[in-house]
């Protein structure tokens, strides 16, 4: 992938990223007026709300994002990372898996027409070899689920993105969800205070800024490339970002 194909990405995540914090700001610096001046409670679930909406929302942009630029870098099946690569094959590797009905006529061969179903598979796989990546993004991704760690470890997994960056966000996604989920549903739910508010806010922003980072740097590096034998895959650095939350 060229470098201008890898800053625009960035370009378009970093649009991304700043209407949804500026919709956030906006929201979480407004006051109610009148009698209720004194009361925050229905403020805070709206902004715990959204703050989880805008997350889930930027990271399934975000994802959706890195793939298009994949399937745009003219990239072959031979030189993807595997799991890019088999994504790809998914047809052929279901059409393999199904099984056969057994020849009357010849009982015992179950064992050559297994090999023979297996030539079959490895001729295909060199036909492939040489066929642009086109990931199909719907099936790739998991996006009608809620966002939550293992959402996010399973999405990134699929795009050969290493997850250690987002190891010590994970406890906030699920601090976010538990509260997230019950207020969706109407139900009573403790809220965090003015200053649990702004940490989770700052949180969730600096995970979306590091995910922002790891993909553009994978993009920039061509991390879905497959690695060399005996070559070490570089693992995305963690990031030094703001957060963005004044």
């Amino acid at each position: 992938m060229a470098l201008a194909q890898a800053i625009q990405l960035r370009t378009q995540l970093e649009g991304e990223l700043s209407w949804r914090r500026d919709e956030v700001r906006e929201v979480r610096n407004w006051r109610p007026t009148g009698p209720a001046v004194g009361s925050s409670d229905s403020h805070k679930r709206v902004l715990v709300v959204m703050i989880y909406a805008h997350l889930e929302g930027f990271v399934k942009a975000a994802l959706q994002e890195y793939g298009k630029s994949i399937n745009d870098c003219g990239l072959t099946i031979s030189d993807a990372q595997e799991v890019l690569a088999a994504a790809c094959l998914a047809t052929e590797f279901k059409t393999y898996r199904q099984s056969e009905p057994s020849d009357p006529h010849d009982p015992h061969s179950k064992h050559s027409r297994q090999i023979l179903k297996d030539a079959r598979l490895v001729e295909k796989i060199r036909e492939l070899n040489e066929r642009q990546i086109k990931l199909d993004l719907d099936e790739v991704l998991s996006t009608d689920s809620n966002l939550s760690p293992i959402v996010l470890r399973r999405n990134l997994a699929m795009l050969a993105i290493d997850h250690s960056s987002f190891n010590s966000f994970m406890r906030h996604i699920t601090g976010l969800l538990k509260r997230r989920n019950p207020i969706a549903h109407g139900d009573q739910v403790k809220l965090p205070n003015d200053k649990e508010m702004i940490e989770l806010e700052e949180s969730v922003f600096t995970l979306c800024e590091t995910l922002m980072k790891v993909l553009y740097e994978s993009a920039r590096d061509e991390g879905y490339k497959r690695t060399p034998h005996g070559s070490v895959t570089p693992q995305p650095s963690a990031p030094s970002v703001s957060s963005g939350t004044k």
